[in-house]
């Protein structure tokens, strides 16, 4: 995960546009992919994401879990030896377990003004970082197969990289099936997206049509 550089703001935004035959540069929203880096949010999004995928299902047994003979393993005086009743004490092997971890929900929450900062922060970081390019749809709707996609990705050099590819909603079938079995590449829609599978990516490709609605749901207009 890269380090997240200090508070800058951008004034053009633009980025590399991927098409069949060329590659030229497109505008992107000032607004989305160029606003005020909040590292307190974008961080804080990344430790309560990551909390909350915890399971909490670790369970150990304490000495009245455990099962086994109540009795006294040997008597009280007499033996040289300390004092013991049964022999599921904690001290012996097999006996319960003082203080260990019981079963337990990890749910930590963040409002919509937190998410959408940690978001915006998000891509900003990563079009400051160059890394961000805009995909033309029709590009990745032209393959069919997976062998495809390898290639154009290492003619990209690409191969070596994680790749976040994020398309329109409803892009499962059209777009993600020849790709989702590529090592190293996760493919995701706008509407899913967040900020901690941002932070994973090395490059965040992005198609044309996704980019739009991106733009339009978080885009503020400036007075």
């Amino acid at each position: 995960m890269p380090r997240i550089s200090s508070k800058q703001k951008q004034d053009a935004v633009s980025a590399p546009f991927w098409q069949k035959d060329k590659t030229t540069s497109i505008k992107l929203d000032k607004t989305v992919f160029g606003s005020e880096i909040n590292e307190y949010e974008l961080n804080r999004y990344v430790y309560v994401y990551r909390t909350n995928q915890r399971k909490g299902t670790v369970s150990t047994k304490t000495r009245g879990m455990v099962v086994g003979s109540t009795r006294k393993i040997y008597g009280q005086k007499k033996t040289g030896r300390a004092r013991h009743g049964d022999i599921k004490a904690p001290i012996f092997v097999g006996g319960g377990v003082v203080f260990g971890p019981q079963p337990r929900e990890f749910n930590l929450k963040l409002n919509k003004k937190q998410k959408r900062l940690a978001l915006l922060s998000a891509l900003s970081l990563k079009q400051k970082n160059k890394s961000v390019v805009v995909i033309d749809d029709n590009l990745l709707l032209g393959f069919d197969k997976t062998k495809e996609v390898s290639k154009f990705l290492n003619d990209k050099d690409l191969q070596d990289k994680r790749v976040l590819i994020l398309a329109r909603p409803n892009s499962e079938k059209d777009i993600f099936r020849p790709i989702r079995n590529i090592k190293n590449v996760v493919c995701a829609t706008v509407d899913n997206i967040n900020p901690y599978l941002l932070m994973l990516a090395d490059v965040v490709l992005i198609t044309k049509g996704g980019l739009e609605i991106l733009e339009q749901r978080y885009s503020q207009n400036e007075n």
